[in-house]
């Protein structure tokens, strides 16, 4: 609320104050701490603090992982926020290291047919398109697979899926294969109620 009366200086001073108690509270209510970590990270970025996200995000990623293990499935928020903002700065090549990484958690937590996969998978394209990387085309076609496997046949997601996949295709050129999801999706979309 200060933030958008533009107060930011009272927000941060709230900030401080709360992660002071926060941190005084004992191991067992350590949810609050992680919220306002992962806030606080999205506050400095929506305050064009820029020098100062890496450490903020650094630090919820490092409470993260005292608190549920280094390999746990809570990092997925960190390297989210970390492709978010890498995009914000231009910096594609350390976008597309988070989304990968990203992906590589998914695999080894969920396996390569899961729902949390193919989240990844499509975060992973949308930061290869953000940055025109051609290997968009492909983690789509991938999304069409998975999304099929992990979906019940009226599922929009499928119509969703074929239709990014040919506006990738199309951007490389390859219009015969983007025709034909761009009717699988139109077909897809027709069927449902």
């Amino acid at each position: 609320a200060m933030v958008a009366r533009k107060s930011p200086g009272k927000a941060e001073q709230l900030y401080q104050r709360l992660f002071e108690i926060l941190r005084s509270w004992s191991a067992d209510t350590v949810q609050p701490l992680l919220s306002v970590l992962q806030q606080y990270s999205r506050f400095l970025m929506q305050q064009d603090r820029a020098e100062e996200v890496p450490a903020a995000i650094q630090r919820y990623r490092d409470a993260l992982a005292r608190a549920h293990g280094a390999g746990a499935g809570r990092m997925e928020e960190v390297l989210g926020m970390t492709v978010e903002f890498e995009q914000t700065r231009g910096s594609h090549e350390r976008a597309l290291a988070a989304a990968r990484e990203l992906l590589d958690l998914e695999e080894s937590l969920n396996g390569k047919t899961s729902e949390p996969y193919l989240h990844a998978v499509e975060r992973f394209a949308d930061t290869c398109r953000a940055g025109n990387d051609s290997r968009e085309a492909a983690l789509r076609l991938q999304a069409v697979t998975l999304v099929d496997l992990v979906t019940p046949a009226n599922d929009a997601r499928r119509g969703f899926a074929r239709m990014n996949a040919a506006l990738a295709l199309a951007r490389q050129g390859q219009f015969d294969e983007a025709d034909r999801l761009a009717a699988e999706a139109m077909a897809i979309g027709q069927r449902l109620p």
